[in-house]
């Protein structure tokens, strides 16, 4: 029998499931494939993302008929910062040995990855055509324009005092916004033997202040997770440069805006109607609404029944029925509501989004259930 209950849109994500609960910016790592462009963005972003504006809503289950989870949503922008869902599959391609092929999480166990940061580069390899498109090189500041949705920016190194630089990815790490640079091309001319920096590779930034000698740094991380200048303590790919040899061996830097809150509300739902009737209670449905009005796709439903018309005042009072995740907008939701005596009952549905902002109530239907 259903019960009455507080509202509970909130389910278990990919996230939640995974053994630290969420991603960071050290799990992610550079597989075998020319995206380090990407990969550093996506760490850079992570990096900065202090109040989990991004990451929150990076990724989220999508339920088949059965209830089970059969795929995942990742959440980018385009290049006008409208969010665009891109729906893959969990099959990961794999190397002999079981571990993830390309970018994959730094606290992986064979069988027991964490997942998020592969699903994340397969569905951008998939939203770009395929991993030959994204791993050919890139553009950073135009992956960190697709995780924020805010347009990122980019200054010659070479044209920059060391104070410019300093105060440049100060200010940018302040405001939690994410910074990477990338080096030069190995026929450039500039001389990378002995430095431990890698020509035609992009590294996440990690700050940039003064050192112990009095001289101007900055702290950079190599998406490989390893492989960095000698004398840096932990070989975990996070190392400081003096910012002469940082001008010296990176072409340029790119700032990226900081993620925007999510203030749209999702779609409202206008069709919820009884489909069919079913012993003790009735199958319902409706059109799946938007996460931001008909874009994207929702986060959780919230549908309710009473024996009284609902509305906003009394919905959070009626009884809440159990509902799976949302599927992607325009497609048809069913749901079967039993255990109810016979009787006229009504049905009303509110729809949320990662961020907390709720839709409008649904229309009202109502619907007999028989005596049996």
């Amino acid at each position: 029998m259903i019960t009455n209950c507080v509202p509970a849109f909130r389910r278990q994500t990919l996230i939640d499931q995974n053994k630290e609960k969420d991603i960071s910016y050290d799990d992610v790592n550079q597989g075998a494939i020319g995206d380090c462009y990407f990969v550093a963005a996506l760490s850079a972003v992570l990096y900065a993302d202090n109040d989990h504006t991004v990451r929150d809503g990076l990724i989220r289950e999508v339920e088949g008929s059965d209830g089970r989870v059969a795929r995942f949503a990742v959440r980018f922008y385009d290049y006008k910062g409208v969010p665009q869902d891109v729906e893959v599959d969990a099959q990961i391609i794999r190397s002999g040995s079981g571990r993830p092929t390309y970018a994959r999480s730094a606290d992986s166990v064979t069988g027991q990855e964490e997942w998020a940061i592969s699903l994340v580069e397969k569905a951008y390899a998939q939203w770009r055509g395929d991993y030959t498109k994204i791993g050919n090189g890139g553009y950073a500041g135009d992956v960190m324009q697709a995780l924020t949705g805010a347009t990122a920016t980019y200054r010659e190194a070479k044209n920059m005092t060391d104070d410019e630089i300093v105060s440049s990815i100060t200010a940018s790490m302040a405001d939690s916004r994410p910074v990477t640079a990338c080096t030069f091309g190995e026929d450039s001319g500039v001389d990378y033997s002995g430095s431990g920096v890698h020509a035609w590779h992009c590294y996440s930034v990690h700050g940039a202040g003064i050192g112990e000698d009095r001289q101007t740094m900055v702290t950079l991380r190599n998406p490989w997770g390893v492989d960095e200048p000698a004398g840096n303590g932990p070989d975990d790919g996070i190392f400081k440069l003096k910012t002469s040899d940082f001008r010296r061996l990176y072409q340029g830097i790119n700032y990226g805006g900081r993620g925007s809150v999510d203030v749209v509300a999702p779609g409202k739902v206008t069709d919820l109607d009884m489909m069919d009737p079913i012993r003790t209670g009735v199958t319902l449905g409706f059109t799946a609404p938007g996460d931001d009005g008909a874009r994207g796709m929702a986060f959780g439903y919230d549908l309710r029944i009473s024996r009284e018309v609902i509305t906003n005042d009394n919905f959070y009072s009626a009884t809440a029925a159990p509902i799976g995740g949302p599927l992607a907008p325009g497609e048809v939701e069913f749901v079967d509501v039993t255990g109810l005596e016979a009787g006229t009952w009504y049905a009303a549905i509110k729809t949320e989004d990662e961020a907390g902002n709720v839709s409008p109530l649904s229309n009202v239907p109502s619907f007999d259930v028989a005596a049996f």
